[in-house]
């Protein structure tokens, strides 16, 4: 007897507003930056889901196509999500190992959630603060 699981449903992502960020963050006295995708359903949000992968991890994590595409689920339910690449990962910078820690990481997503409290994200073109 043979076992084959049923194929999983696709998960379309829903129209959203879609937004490339770039945080820039002091990591051992040089300029570094954390980059970043704020995706907005159509019908605008009130809340905002940071989402930080794992340390090896970059923000596409959270894209994995199919059903298990956690921000197109996000943007059905009506959350806006901001998807971060870490210090080293992604599009962010990479700054060589011995100065990343804790504190640069912390430091780094602090930024950008002030941004987002600020409201300063949220038009469609590309972004650097």
């Amino acid at each position: 007897m043979t076992v084959v699981p049923a194929p999983l449903p696709e998960a379309d992502t829903p129209p959203c507003v879609g937004e490339d960020i770039t945080v820039r963050v002091p990591v051992d006295g040089t300029d570094q930056h954390i980059a970043g995708r704020l995706l907005v359903p159509e019908q605008g949000a009130d809340t905002v889901q940071v989402l930080i992968p794992g340390l090896t991890y970059d923000r596409r994590y959270w894209t994995v196509p199919g059903a298990y595409d956690y921000s197109a689920h996000m943007l059905r339910a009506g959350y806006a999500v901001l998807l971060l690449d870490r210090l080293g990962t992604g599009a962010s910078s990479r700054p060589h190992g011995d100065d990343v820690n804790l504190d640069n990481h912390v430091e780094s997503i602090h930024r950008a959630i002030a941004l987002l409290r600020s409201g300063t994200p949220g038009a469609t073109a590309s972004r650097t603060w």
